[in-house]
């Protein structure tokens, strides 16, 4: 594990506010997620439908049993056996991970990172600490009174945005971060809620109530953009002020350019060493390359969730192994 995925630290924020209800469902959604940038135009392509139309997937919850099935890749979680089944849909085939094995797994992680971090030179400990003591982070709630019908339901639209900058300065002049969710909330779904509440019983069961704080660490610790921990956190915590359920949602994540280097970029003999002191350049430096035109503004990515289709009930032969599958040793 060499880079700790934004989805994982999205995952630990929700985990803070997961509803604890209980209920069968049968559900249907659709997810995406697309780059920005030069950079991201390449990976956009070579991403298959995850970063083009978006995948759909299936998900079951019959008890202690989910199962989630994708076009190529598919997951059973069962809470009794303390089990995964990872199951590979092309193929045909499954292979098994206990929650042992999996928390044995994400230990030695934390082992290789705190290990990482220990030969670090004490300036870079220091570059990597810095952005969380200088910038703070604004939330901004919006309802829009916006309504459209999802999945069968009447949702209205919430839009909920997180700022990091520099303390006691705009965002247009010391650069920064915003993040922002736009939200389509419907009436409490008891049955939606469950893959949120059940998700948090699988993480807990596998890696213990420590795990947000170890992948807030961990990330911290791999220097992989650190005011990130921060701002999901408060997202996720002003989210969960909303009233209702959410059945779409989307996100972006984009850096800002200070007033200081929008001047540099706009010199034309201006080296590649052009200073990247705050986390908006050097996030715009990372996705979009050394030959963009200067922007202030720059789209690091775009996620998307989607529940098109949602069912208060489930059977055993809903959560069970698909026909013709054979475990893979």
């Amino acid at each position: 594990m060499k880079r700790l995925p934004f989805i994982l630290v999205l995952l630990a924020a929700a985990l803070l506010v997961a509803p604890v209800v209980r209920a069968d469902v049968k559900m249907q959604q659709k997810d995406s997620f697309k780059f920005g940038g030069t950079l991201g135009a390449v990976l956009n392509r070579v991403g298959g439908s995850t970063t083009n139309e978006g995948t759909t997937t299936s998900v079951a919850i019959k008890g202690d049993r989910k199962l989630q099935l994708g076009p190529s890749t598919g997951l059973i979680v069962d809470l009794g056996e303390q089990k995964t089944y990872l199951l590979d849909v092309k193929g045909k085939t499954y292979r098994v991970m206990t929650f042992a094995e999996m928390r044995a797994a994400w230990e030695k992680a934390k082992a290789d990172a705190e290990q990482k971090k220990s030969q670090m030179k004490p300036e870079e400990k220091q570059q990597m600490e810095e952005p969380q003591k200088q910038y703070v982070f604004d939330a901004d709630v919006k309802e829009t009174g916006q309504h459209k019908s999802i999945a069968g339901y009447d949702a209205r639209e919430v839009i909920v945005t997180v700022t990091a900058h520099e303390k006691d300065k705009k965002v247009e002049d010391s650069g920064g971060l915003i993040i922002t969710s736009d939200l389509w909330l419907a009436p409490k779904i008891a049955a939606v809620d469950e893959v949120t509440a059940f998700n948090l019983k699988y993480v807990q069961a596998v890696y213990g109530p420590q795990f947000v704080t170890d992948v807030q660490q961990l990330g911290s610790t791999m220097a992989m953009y650190p005011s990130l921990q921060p701002m999901t956190a408060k997202l996720h915590a002003e989210s969960a002020k909303l009233e209702g359920t959410v059945l779409m949602s989307t996100t972006t994540f984009d850096s800002i350019k200070s007033a200081e280097e929008m001047k540099d970029a706009q010199q034309p003999q201006q080296s590649s060493d052009t200073s990247t002191s705050s986390i908006g350049s050097s996030i715009a430096k990372r996705m979009m390359g050394s030959h963009a035109q200067p922007q202030q503004r720059s789209n690091v990515f775009t996620s998307t969730h989607e529940v098109l289709s949602v069912a208060p009930s489930a059977s055993a032969d809903d959560v069970a192994m698909p026909a013709g599958y054979k475990e893979k040793k």
